[in-house]
C-alpha cells in the first residue's frame, strides 16, 4: 500500500519530506484519506475539482516554487508517510478490509466539515 501512496502524492504534484510546510502536509494527507474513503465506499465520489483548488491553494500560500515543490516530490519520507496514514486510519477507526469503516468514517468527516469531508460527494 505505501507505494501507492508515494504514487499519489507524486502524481499530485505535491510533495512530502522534512521541512516542508505543514499546511502542505496536512492537506496531501486530507487529500488522500478522501480519495482512499470514495474509493472504498460507494456512497461517496472524490470530489477532485474542490481537492485540486485546495491544492492549489495551499501550494500557493506555501510561497513555494512549482519546481520546489517537484524538487521535493523526490524526498517522501516513506517511514513518516507509513506512520501518518496508519494513524489516519487508526484516529478514523477505518480498517482497510471493511468498506462500512471507510463509509462511516466518511459520514463523520463530512458532518465534522472536515477538510477531508469538504473533498467527498454523496452519491
Amino acid at each position: 500500500m505505501m507505494r501507492s501512496v508515494a504514487a499519489f502524492f507524486l502524481m499530485a504534484g505535491i510533495a512530502l519530506a522534512e521541512g516542508i510546510p505543514d499546511a502542505i502536509y496536512t492537506h496531501t494527507l486530507d487529500r488522500f484519506l478522501a480519495e482512499q474513503i470514495a474509493g472504498a465506499c460507494d456512497a461517496y465520489t472524490f470530489d477532485r475539482e474542490a481537492a485540486d483548488a485546495a491544492s492549489k491553494a495551499v501550494e500557493v500560500a506555501s510561497g513555494l516554487s512549482e519546481t520546489e515543490l517537484t524538487a521535493l516530490a523526490t524526498q517522501v519520507p516513506m517511514e513518516r508517510l507509513a506512520a501518518d496514514v496508519a494513524a489516519l486510519f487508526k484516529e478514523r477507526k477505518i480498517d482497510a478490509g471493511k468498506p462500512a469503516s471507510f463509509c462511516r468514517a466518511g459520514k463523520a468527516e463530512i458532518a465534522a466539515k472536515t477538510a477531508t469531508g469538504t473533498y467527498l460527494k454523496a452519491k
